[in-house]
């Protein structure tokens, strides 16, 4: 639904917003126009294939100025139009911890164990030859 209206989720996996966002937050960003974009708003870009999700401090006719609320200073680069992914809307606490555990690579190692353990004893026949569900028609 979310997806459908244009909203796309990121996780959250650094303090550099903190209070206002917090590690583990999953903020949903919306594409924007470059011009309506403002001093004050919580955006998301990219440098070098990392997303960032800053404050603007400074808006420049071709590039922005950006700062995390718990950094001290602003950021040493600059934000062009190519950069920006969009605008941040709203904010769910805590909801980006599962979307960061589930996309682990021991996440999913456990998940594929447990599921062949639970499909090894479903389907396996036991010592008198009957699998799991043949044993529950009796």
């Amino acid at each position: 639904m979310i997806l459908a209206v244009g909203f796309k989720p990121y996780s959250i996996v650094s303090g550099s917003m903190s209070p206002s966002i917090n590690v583990g937050d999953i903020v949903y960003i919306k594409k924007i126009d470059f011009d309506d974009i403002h001093k004050g708003d919580v955006i998301t870009y990219t440098i070098e294939d990392t997303a960032i999700t800053h404050r603007v401090v400074k808006v420049y006719e071709d590039y922005l100025i950006t700062k995390g609320d718990n950094n001290s200073s602003n950021d040493t680069h600059v934000v062009h139009e190519n950069n920006v992914v969009g605008k941040v809307y709203f904010t769910l606490p805590y909801l980006g911890y599962l979307t960061l555990f589930l996309s682990s690579m021991p996440t999913w190692l456990l998940i594929v164990v447990i599921s062949a353990v639970c499909m090894s004893v479903i389907f396996i026949p036991s010592r008198k030859g009957e699998t799991y569900y043949e044993r529950k028609e009796i």
